[in-house]
């Protein structure tokens, strides 16, 4: 029954952003399962045609064990450079996220001023400032918000007492894996969005995570 409902909520058509539908179409007393977008091409949706369901389980079999594999193999390489070293770079790298972000913020907040400067003198009107205002607005608020959790990372970087690491064992767990069912999908998956039959992005579990250890490898990678 689980192998039935593995995706059960986590495919996305790539083409209008809906989820997509599991439908049964049985054949000369056989069933078969297939997945397809039900907004469809009268509603404006140029997606693909229905997908196989075990044509699915095959593809994404093998995506999560390349991405495994890809995990191990960071997490050996990391494993490796003195971590001391790694905690640094990681350091210096949020910092210069950091500075980048303080000159965004400053930005809006220039041209929050020059806004108000533009609507005093006649050139927006009340309307139209208060639009723009409204948009620099929730830009900044954005960017501080994105600003206070770079700071608390930065801040479990200089302590070092960051447990991220860690998401490399949730994969490790499954590196043996043979064949997926429901428990798996959930475990590592996230979404899994379709633009056809032959092409499909999968956004896995730790994305972030991964992103900065490949990150964190590349800068001290250049920095040799």
């Amino acid at each position: 029954k689980d192998k039935l409902h593995l995706f059960s909520g986590m495919l996305i058509c790539g083409c209008c952003g809906n989820r997509m539908t599991r439908k049964t179409v049985t054949y000369k007393g056989n069933k078969y399962f297939y997945y397809y977008c039900p907004t469809g091409k009268k509603n404006g949706c140029k997606g693909a045609n229905m997908v196989k369901e075990n044509d699915l389980i095959e593809c994404v079999t093998e995506s999560i064990k390349s991405h495994i594999t890809n995990v191990a193999s960071l997490r050996d390489i990391l494993s490796g450079i003195d971590s001391a070293a790694i905690n640094t770079q990681k350091c210096r790298s949020i910092k210069v996220q950091l500075e980048e972000l303080q000159k965004q913020l400053k930005k809006k907040a220039d041209y929050k001023a020059k806004l108000y400067e533009n609507f005093v003198s006649g050139i927006l009107d009340k309307d139209d400032y208060k639009v723009l205002k409204n948009a620099y607005t929730s830009d900044e608020q954005k960017l501080n918000d994105t600003i206070t959790k770079l700071e608390s990372e930065l801040d479990e970087c200089v302590n070092n007492t960051s447990k991220k690491a860690l998401w490399t064992e949730h994969f490790q767990r499954y590196e043996n894996i043979a064949e997926i069912d429901r428990n798996t999908v959930v475990q590592l998956i996230v979404s899994i969005k379709i633009f056809d039959k032959t092409h499909l992005q999968i956004t896995f579990n730790y994305e972030d995570e991964y992103a900065q250890a490949l990150s964190v490898l590349e800068d001290m990678t250049e920095a040799v």
